[in-house]
């Protein structure tokens, strides 16, 4: 009898002393996890409300179109609304312009082609450094003064004063061809540069055109109206072929007194009245 009354006692004796152990380690536990909470609070603190992370300036390079004000707050915007784990920070936060993937195109600031961020984190520093968009030709809207200039890219990018003369190509489009900033100026790409392509080979042959008329866009055609009055017209789909030879020819086996056009829109076709 006595051997079967003393187990249970060390029986509860052992579970005694088991609790108090899961009961310690449940309050070393505890104690972790709220100073781990305590640490990440501490971090996050420290990177988000920090004074080590400030920003000190910010400073725009190579922006001639727009005040650099006007581009800082309009890029800090885009920068916010892009869906990346940065823009829960305020731009006035280094982390928040660190590590931007260079160069980057600002969709609501035409005028630049792009842009590279820079940080020089020991002067809390950070350098928007912008490629602007340069003229390549004009844009204006028939019989208005309403003009635009155009990248080579083909994009319209600002308003500009109307120009005279012949150093930039002058488009006069269609009133049915809408002009807005921030897009294309045509349809597909390479009509720009047929355009060009066939501009320059006419002014090295000494027609130079006064201005050059963007028809309708779904008749995919344009002239080159010269001062003498005589047009070219041409298809945006081709640069002719052999167009220095023609223009070689029309020089100087054709009376240009009484012509009134050269119609160099079918492939391999010349035709004149």
């Amino acid at each position: 009898m006595s051997n079967y009354s003393y187990a249970p006692q060390r029986d509860g004796y052992v579970f005694s002393k088991n609790r108090k152990k899961r009961m310690s380690g449940f309050r070393i536990l505890l104690v972790s996890f709220i100073v781990l909470a305590v640490c990440c609070v501490g971090v996050l603190y420290f990177i988000f409300f920090g004074s080590f992370w400030n920003v000190a300036s910010i400073r725009v390079e190579g922006s001639r179109l727009l005040e650099d004000s006007s581009f800082i707050s309009t890029t800090i915007a885009e920068l916010h609304a892009r869906s990346d784990s940065t823009r829960i920070m305020g731009h006035d936060n280094m982390l928040f312009w660190m590590f931007r993937k260079n160069p980057m195109i600002i969709g609501h600031i035409p005028e630049a082609k792009e842009i590279s961020i820079v940080t020089d984190f020991p002067e809390r520093t950070v350098h928007i450094r912008v490629i602007e968009r340069t003229i390549r030709a004009v844009a204006c809207v028939h019989d208005t003064s309403e003009c635009y200039g155009i990248d080579s890219e083909g994009m319209v990018f600002s308003r500009v004063p109307w120009i005279e003369g012949t150093l930039i190509p002058r488009f006069e489009s269609a009133p049915e061809n809408a002009i807005l900033v921030g897009k294309k100026y045509f349809k597909k790409n390479e009509w720009l540069q047929n355009v060009l392509a066939s501009v320059a080979i006419l002014e090295g042959k000494g027609f130079i055109p006064s201005f050059i008329r963007i028809k309708e866009e779904h008749t995919e055609e344009w002239e080159a109206v010269m001062p003498s009055g005589i047009v070219f017209y041409f298809s945006l789909s081709f640069v002719p072929s052999d167009l220095e030879r023609i223009i070689d020819d029309i020089a100087t086996r054709v009376a240009l007194e009484g012509i009134s056009y050269f119609d160099l829109r079918i492939e391999n076709k010349v035709y004149y009245k």
